[in-house]
């Protein structure tokens, strides 16, 4: 019999911003933030240039791969077509980047193809889980892995009852029927809510006069 597959613990805007509160400089603030608000895959993330910043979105079209040293990584295609994708993002956090772009282009012999969050070579995947199990420390809330912050956007997308094809090619799925059976556990939640609604019209049409 086919196990069914362990829910990931979330977060909500409380629990992030706890978090975001304790992360120790602007650069890790943009970087949680980016990936809690857009659902990108840390990957995709991390490979972002300045480049990739366009008018109120993100260009995504590659993705970081490491190799066997932390300090060897390579530049690759995102997972599949569908994830090649432009994520438009709110302006509190385009503005955002745009003044951390100000403080960056300051610095001698910057580039636009610089990584966002690295400059010359992206973040080193242990520095980044470090500065994460720092914060939820300091901030007192559950442990989640950094890929839950993609399970935290899409469930809060989902679970608000958003058009699941738009939500579906804002995750860089392949299909609709991949964000479903993903997140089957926020379409179980979302049907009960459904049922509760009808339930309580049902029984003022239906109740005997």
């Amino acid at each position: 019999m086919k196990r069914k597959k362990k829910e990931e613990e979330i977060w909500n805007d409380i629990e992030f911003g706890k978090f975001y509160n304790c992360l120790p400089n602007i650069k890790y603030k943009l970087l949680f933030a980016l990936l809690y608000f857009t659902g990108m895959r840390k990957g995709e993330c991390l490979a972002l240039t300045w480049n990739d910043i366009k008018d109120h979105y993100l260009s995504i079209n590659s993705s970081i791969s490491r190799k066997a040293s932390e300090n060897s990584y390579e530049i690759k295609d995102p997972k599949n077509t569908s994830s090649i994708r432009d994520v438009y993002i709110t302006n509190s956090l385009f503005e955002k980047l745009f003044e951390y772009k100000q403080e960056e282009s300051k610095i001698p012999c910057f580039s636009l193809d610089w990584f966002i969050f690295g400059r010359t070579k992206p973040i080193a995947e242990n520095s980044l889980t470090r500065v994460k199990d720092k914060a939820i420390n300091e901030a007192g809330v559950k442990r989640i892995t950094i890929h839950a912050l993609r399970h935290s956007h899409a469930s809060y997308l989902i679970g608000s009852h958003l058009d699941l094809k738009a939500v579906s090619q804002r995750l860089g799925h392949s299909s609709v029927q991949t964000t479903l059976n993903t997140y089957t556990h926020v379409l179980d939640k979302n049907n009960k809510e459904i049922i509760d609604f009808l339930e309580h019209s049902s029984q003022i049409v239906l109740t005997d006069q």
